[in-house]
């Protein structure tokens, strides 16, 4: 397992899924200062490009690396630690400056979608090691068919 291309792609997912949360926002013009009063489609929305950017992370990370199932649930699990460990800097930094972070940082992490985010984050990881690790099976079969 390369830890290094890992952790790169956990902070490059990280700034993804923050400006697409961002975007997300802005386009159903939610103002985001009362995490409760953020529409649950917004939520799912997040969701859905979460999912979205694990697949691009984890197929650009098994483009050269060992896939399976295992390997991508390792990646997973790495991507949520890169995630959690940006949060507590952003916060911490964040609790020094402004008043009020310590109930936001409560809110975010009491909050169900943020939690089902991270499952599907590590199961989508997992799955896409899984058929990766397939798609490579199949291809060197086809290949050593086509040399004899």
């Amino acid at each position: 397992m390369n830890l290094r291309k890992a952790v790169l792609l956990g902070l490059l997912a990280y700034a993804m899924s923050f400006a697409a949360s961002i975007i997300i926002l802005l386009v159903l013009g939610v103002e985001p200062s009362n995490l409760q009063d953020i529409p649950t489609s917004a939520y799912i929305i997040g969701m859905l490009a979460s999912i979205a950017i694990t697949i691009i992370c984890c197929l650009w990370y098994f483009k050269k690396e060992k896939a399976s199932a295992e390997d991508g649930f390792k990646v997973g699990i790495i991507l949520v630690a890169v995630s959690f460990f940006v949060d507590l800097i952003f916060f911490g930094v964040n609790a020094l400056t402004a008043t009020g972070t310590k109930e936001i940082l409560i809110q975010y992490y009491a909050n169900i979608y943020f939690w089902l985010t991270i499952v599907l984050v590590i199961i989508t990881s997992a799955i896409i090691g899984h058929f990766k690790k397939k798609a490579v099976s199949v291809a060197k079969k086809t290949k050593r068919k086509k040399r004899r």
